[in-house]
């Protein structure tokens, strides 16, 4: 299992509370009301094997009301924004912020879109995947 992937699985178990649908990278176009997550490489530091990762966090609201999408994405932020050293199948992310937020608009179907978008720093893996071969 990537790297990527194993943050995204931990990343999904500590957001299942709030109910909606939560994917890796993009919503089916039938999901009316739900999360992507998208996980983009910053920088590592291979003499100390830590790495810095930004998070996109894609919400779907309803089309009425409105505000449905901040209420989502509000939710998200509650869960992840400020944690520290949070463990994710052994792996350790020492911080989680949100840098930016913006609404995308509405889609197609009228249902409204935003993004926000997260730094995660300080990322660990176990040792055991550190060492070579």
């Amino acid at each position: 299992m990537s790297d990527a992937r194993i943050i995204i699985d931990g990343l999904v178990a500590l957001l299942t509370p709030i109910g909606a649908p939560i994917r890796n990278k993009q919503l089916d176009s039938l999901t009316n009301r739900g999360i992507a997550l998208m996980l983009a490489g910053v920088g590592d530091d291979d003499l100390i094997a830590i790495s810095t990762y930004t998070l996109q966090v894609r919400t779907r609201g309803l089309a009425d009301p409105s505000d449905d999408v901040d209420t989502l994405a509000d939710q998200v932020k509650a869960i992840l924004h400020g944690q520290v050293a949070v463990q994710l199948a052994g792996v350790t992310i020492g911080s989680i912020r949100r840098m930016s937020w913006t609404t995308l608009g509405q889609d197609g179907t009228r249902r409204w879109e935003r993004s926000d978008n997260y730094l995660l720093e300080g990322v660990t893996f176990p040792a055991s995947e550190l060492l070579p071969g």
